[in-house]
């Protein structure tokens, strides 16, 4: 008997064979050539929610628009969804900076770097990743430098749901431009 997989609404799989049965937990990437199980799902909008959804867990793992091609949020029980976190924090005519949630699309911070007269030299191919797993990831543009690159500061979210500030006079801020959630969850990102 074949059956065919539906993407729901609470991140679960439907088959429609003939128990119709759904199968929930189970993360599903944008191709859906990755799945795997979780047990819980945290979707956050603010910086409080993140910290302390990271406090309370043991590990955890943050996905956006699931653009990933690879099985990066597996591995651990707890997943955070940011892609309702994903606000402009801050722009700075001055600096000509951009602060912004980790869940924000390229393709929005696109529009916002335009609509101030700015670029960012650097850009993928694909504009609807979050910024926050662009960054993590180490996604490239077409001049051949990562996009990260082109940040100046970090808000990141520590293990234990405190919060730091790095900016490029910090020693650490090259290793959290391609960090893979190893070092921290980004909360606010700022380009310049």
């Amino acid at each position: 008997m074949s059956s065919s997989l539906t993407t729901t609404k609470d991140n679960s799989i439907k088959t429609n064979n003939l128990e119709n049965t759904p199968t929930p937990n189970l993360w599903i990437s944008w191709n859906e050539n990755v799945q795997h199980r979780y047990s819980e799902l945290m979707d956050i909008t603010s910086e409080e929610q993140l910290r302390d959804v990271i406090a309370k867990s043991k590990s955890v793992r943050v996905f956006g628009n699931r653009y990933s091609s690879s099985d990066i949020s597996a591995g651990t029980d707890t997943l955070i969804n940011i892609e309702q976190y994903n606000k402009i924090v801050n722009i700075n005519p001055k600096n000509k900076e951009i602060t912004v949630q980790p869940g924000i699309t390229l393709e929005n911070l696109i529009l916002e770097a335009q609509n101030q007269g700015w670029c960012i030299p650097c850009l993928p191919d694909i504009d609807k990743v979050t910024i926050g797993g662009a960054l993590a990831t180490g996604t490239h543009g077409t001049n051949g430098f990562i996009l990260a690159k082109y940040v100046s500061k970090f808000r990141m979210v520590l293990a234990d749901g405190t919060v730091k500030d790095y900016t490029d006079a910090d020693a650490e801020m090259d290793a959290l431009r391609l960090s893979l959630g190893t070092l921290g969850v980004f909360s606010a990102i700022t380009f310049k």
